[in-house]
């Protein structure tokens, strides 16, 4: 089954998302890993709204994300539906298969740097929220992780400009 997320957005919705748009576009990223994520963007001339559409067996998938979005979170958008939606016709690539010729962006793994610290604590936080990276309880504010790692190597890999993970080292902490 197919689900439509629609959202209604505030006047000048490019320049007000640019603030949360890294940590949208990390949750957009793990949907669509997931496979739960097909395809969305926003409505254009005039950006009004905005469309995504899931796969799942039920709307709350599309609903957990929307109440996820930092997007929603920090009012930018300012009001969401989902709709189921039978899907009777899709044009090749629409089912999450890329269509012939179309190649994921690449990878690049390079040096890690403050400024994609907005990205790495993004991650962070999923990690805590998820349980699966941290033992910590909160993310840190830059000055301290920079200080509580060591200075390499601290990498990002990243996809069309986006920080899609980052790995760095920690000195060894005596077992208590």
């Amino acid at each position: 089954m197919h689900i439509l997320l629609f959202y209604d957005v505030v006047d000048d919705f490019v320049g007000k998302r640019a603030p949360f748009r890294t940590e949208h576009l990390e949750l957009v990223r793990q949907a669509h890993e997931r496979g739960e994520l097909i395809l969305g963007g926003a409505l254009a001339e005039p950006v009004d709204g905005a469309v995504l559409v899931f796969r799942g067996d039920s709307p709350e998938i599309a609903e957990a994300f929307a109440k996820a979005d930092p997007y929603v979170r920090h009012g930018v958008v300012t009001g969401w539906r989902v709709r189921k939606w039978t899907t009777v016709a899709a044009a090749t690539g629409a089912t999450g298969v890329p269509a012939e010729g179309v190649h994921p962006a690449p990878v690049d793994v390079s040096e890690l740097s403050a400024g994609d610290w907005p990205s790495v604590r993004a991650i962070y936080l999923e990690g805590i929220a998820t349980g699966d990276a941290t033992f910590e309880q909160a993310a840190p504010e830059w000055d301290q992780w920079h200080a509580s790692h060591l200075p390499a190597p601290r990498i990002a890999a990243r996809s069309g400009g986006a920080v899609l993970g980052w790995a760095a080292l920690s000195p060894v902490r005596a077992s208590r």
